[in-house]
């Protein structure tokens, strides 16, 4: 049921993610892209980090049904802000195209691009075995002591690395090429996977999931 509801998670966020991320270059100048991007990470993440002792806090006074309707309710203000949100109308050279003309052909430009086809292999392979990482945190903290808090210190920590991973990526680049990162972060993750298969010490699972979060947000 775990990886059910974080199946069901993750593909609500595949439709989300692309509309935020076509969102970004129409709110920021194109040399502030990237950084506006990273910045975007940390937010997340710091909410990552804190966000588990909240929660933890709710769900011992009210319960986990109050820590879920409550993060329903958060995304109201997210709601209310994009309606209200005036789009600069933006004259296109070409005829507007359908969904599903624009799929086929974004389709077609992935299956004749050599480039992007082997990123979207290389990401599609490394998160399908990293989300198991966070995947399944509910019940790697239940192994080792089966208590909430436990879970959200493993949490808070993956949230922290996350937000290191973010601020030491822009000295990764300006040091090391793309390929060197990205390989970097891969290995880093999957090392830090097993790990997590092995030990079964609050603080050590700890130092691992710091690990893992600047690896992934790498």
């Amino acid at each position: 049921m775990l990886l059910v509801l974080t199946f069901a998670l993750s593909a609500g966020d595949a439709f989300q993610t692309p509309a935020w991320r076509a969102l970004l270059p129409e709110l920021v100048e194109k040399d502030d892209l990237a950084a506006a991007s990273s910045l975007n990470g940390i937010e997340f993440n710091f909410a990552r980090a804190v966000g588990p002792a909240l929660g933890g806090a709710v769900v011992a006074l009210a319960g986990a049904g109050t820590a879920f309707s409550l993060n329903a309710l958060s995304f109201a203000g997210v709601i209310i802000a994009v309606s209200r949100w005036h789009r600069v109308p933006i004259k296109r050279a070409t005829p507007p195209e359908s969904l599903g003309g624009a799929t086929r052909a974004a389709l077609r430009y992935v299956r004749y691009s050599p480039a992007v086809w082997r990123i979207f292999v290389r990401a599609g392979a490394a998160m399908f075995f990293a989300s198991s990482l966070l995947a399944l945190l509910p019940s790697v903290a239940r192994g080792v002591n089966g208590s909430a808090a436990s879970y959200g210190v493993l949490l808070g920590s993956f949230g922290c690395g996350a937000v290191l991973g973010a601020v030491l990526l822009q000295h990764a680049r300006a040091r090391c090429s793309a390929e060197l990162v990205v390989s970097g972060s891969v290995v880093s993750l999957g090392l830090t996977t097993i790990a997590t298969a092995l030990f079964h010490i609050t603080w050590t699972l700890a130092v691992v999931m710091l690990i893992g979060g600047a690896a992934r947000r790498l």
